[in-house]
């Protein structure tokens, strides 16, 4: 995994900096991810003006199936919105589920996102947090829209070394999920284990990123992880 491109992440955090926010959409919090190495899916983000001719431009130079999601200013979690659309397997699919998201955004909708299908049955979730007396701390757990529910996760106070995150692993109740499961291959542990080390040097080098969540992070079938959303918080 590449280090970190701590200028590109600066040039991202400006931009949002002198835009007066705080948070970042989905797009952007990718965006920085992309810079610090973290294996991300394949996106496009699509001005709404552009039309049915972008998104089906984007949904081509993709391939389908593709996922379409709505960015929407000051929404960071879309899940239950209508702006979230999986599985569009063409054309006619993407133009109902776009006519879907311009209806559930209404005039807050700022962007369309258009990502690649990442097929998956197993989820985690990993990020930063900055604690006031210990500092940024990564998190790992069990991921997707039952980890509310599961609540298996483990924190380090960061920097971490490759022993620390393996223990971190090692230490989920459902750490099964990691090995050979359901005909796919064991996930590959040491490239989670560079995302959760790379996740604390992110911390420690940008005082600005106060949290970062990525949920989920899937691991697919050949065992690779790519994170597919993501939410960056900066400070006040």
């Amino acid at each position: 995994m590449a280090a970190i491109d701590a200028e590109v992440v600066r040039r991202i955090v400006g931009r949002v900096r002198e835009e007066g926010r705080t948070v970042m959409d989905e797009s952007e919090s990718l965006d920085l991810l992309d810079a610090c190495g973290i294996p991300t899916c394949g996106r496009r983000r699509v001005d709404v003006r552009s039309g049915g001719a972008g998104l089906r431009a984007a949904a081509e130079h993709l391939g389908y199936p593709v996922v379409l999601k709505g960015i929407v200013a000051g929404l960071s979690h879309k899940t239950g919105s209508g702006l979230v659309h999986t599985g569009l397997a063409g054309p006619d699919a993407l133009d109902r589920a776009a006519d879907a998201v311009v209806e559930a955004g209404g005039e807050g909708l700022e962007a369309l996102l258009l990502q690649s299908s990442v097929d998956s049955v197993r989820e985690l979730a990993c990020g930063l947090v900055r604690d006031a007396s210990f500092g940024p701390s990564v998190m790992v757990g069990f991921g997707g829209v039952h980890a509310e529910i599961v609540r298996d996760t483990c924190f380090r106070i960061a920097p971490l070394v490759e022993a620390d995150a393996r223990a971190m692993l090692g230490e989920l109740r459902t750490a099964g999920l990691l090995a050979r499961y359901l005909g796919g291959a064991p996930a590959d542990g040491p490239s989670i284990q560079r995302i959760l080390i790379t996740l604390g040097d992110l911390g420690l080098a940008i005082d600005d990123v106060v949290e970062v969540d990525i949920n989920p992070l899937m691991i697919t079938s050949d065992g690779a992880p790519v994170a597919v959303d993501a939410l960056v918080v900066l400070s006040d």
